[in-house]
């Protein structure tokens, strides 16, 4: 936003403790808000950049947010996303069903699932990287604070 002051921004949040935190961080930003990729106001072929920090991470629609942010990216337009992979809280997922517990956490989509997802919504040439992050906790209570 310093770089392209005059670029159009609007932030989809999901979670209203998120939106209010940023929304107290970046009271001087122009940004419209937006709750879900379903109401994503800009018409077809709008925006020239989409960014996504872990917002696939948080719903199984995965596909319908591939589709929503095609609609409004400009045909020439590039998307950058992260997202968690299927490894992702493999040990505390473990934990749980070996006490024969509900895993409490969302079961992430393979990479390969993922590259096929976007061609199925006519992404071009999407390129996919992976990389492993290890975090170690000295609780569990530390590790839920950070989930």
């Amino acid at each position: 936003m310093n770089r392209y002051p005059a670029a159009s921004v609007q932030s989809v949040e999901m979670f209203s403790a998120w939106e209010a935190l940023f929304k107290k961080r970046l009271t001087n930003q122009d940004i419209t808000w937006v709750s879900s990729y379903d109401d994503l106001s800009a018409d077809a072929h709008t925006y020239d950049f989409i960014f996504s920090s872990l917002a696939l991470s948080v719903t199984s629609h995965w596909l319908d947010c591939f589709q929503a942010w095609q609609r409004v990216l400009k045909p020439e337009g590039v998307l950058l996303f992260s997202c968690l992979g299927v490894d992702t809280l493999c040990e505390l997922k473990q934990a749980f069903l070996t006490v024969g517990q509900e895993v409490p956490v969302y079961s992430q989509p393979d990479m390969h699932d993922v590259g096929d997802a976007l061609l199925a919504a006519r992404y071009v040439d999407p390129v996919m990287h992976r990389d492993v992050i290890t975090l170690h906790y000295r609780t569990l209570d530390q590790l839920f604070y950070d989930l």
